[in-house]
């Protein structure tokens, strides 16, 4: 059974898991809230509370597919709030697969879900080291649009131009957000193409699993040196990025 959970932001969904999830559940409440929502053009923001382990019905599971599928584009940021290990775990080792951002809270955590799920998407946070070695920090705040990448290599050039390379970039998201469109994607290409001779090495800090095999990736399509850690390693992150071993 699924219930609505009241009293969230404008714009962001709420829903309680029982133990068994039914077709029902998704034909009269489910399904008929995102519809509503993606066909406003709002894109789909929810929380999702599982107190336990639930079970689906075989037709569940079909409209469950149907329904991450019809709106695949749609999706934004989706909260998971769990008090079981392996449900969080599930959502960061999968997150990568996922359209949109999912990320997992422990079941308390409802507040805290609520504000990240109605955050905005779209900015590139980018930041630089005042003094030598220059490493830029580039934190997306959701999914990466043109305007992004522009802005990135705005901030980045002059330094590149000024001292012939970058010693380090650092990149810090805890899921993989994305891009807002396929014009997005080709800036981000063209981005990496114009500047990966210039920085010496790339950490990517991130729990997503995807990150974890960027290194193996990255050797065939950049000329830095490409290191994964946890998100909650920046400072070691930094450290690799600014030594000379």
């Amino acid at each position: 059974m699924i219930t609505p959970i009241s009293d969230l932001p404008q714009d962001v969904l709420g829903f309680d898991v029982g133990e068994e999830i039914t077709t029902k559940d998704y034909d009269e409440i489910i399904g008929p809230a995102i519809r509503t929502q993606a066909q406003a053009g709002k894109g789909v923001r929810a929380v999702v509370r599982v107190a336990q382990r639930p079970s689906m019905s075989a037709g569940a599971v079909w409209d469950d597919i149907k329904l991450a599928t019809a709106y695949c584009g749609q999706w934004r940021r989706i909260a998971i709030l769990a008090d079981k290990a392996w449900i969080r775990t599930s959502v960061r080792v999968t997150n990568f697969m996922m359209p949109g951002q999912f990320r997992a809270f422990e079941l308390d955590e409802l507040d805290a879900a609520a504000e990240w799920a109605a955050s905005t998407d779209g900015g590139l946070q980018v930041t630089l080291t005042d003094t030598a070695p220059r490493v830029a920090t580039l934190e997306p705040g959701g999914r990466l649009t043109k305007e992004d990448f522009e802005d990135a290599a705005a901030a980045i050039d002059p330094v590149i131009e000024e001292e012939g390379s970058l010693a380090g970039l650092l990149i810090a998201s805890e899921s993989v957000p994305g891009w807002s469109s396929f014009g997005s994607f080709l800036a981000h290409m063209r981005f990496a193409k114009d500047h990966h001779r210039h920085v010496r090495r790339i950490a990517v800090c991130s729990d997503s699993a995807a990150a974890q095999h960027l290194p193996s990736l990255g050797k065939h399509f950049v000329a830095a040196e490409v290191k994964a850690f946890d998100f909650d390693a920046r400072e070691a992150a930094m450290g690799w990025l600014c030594s000379d071993d």
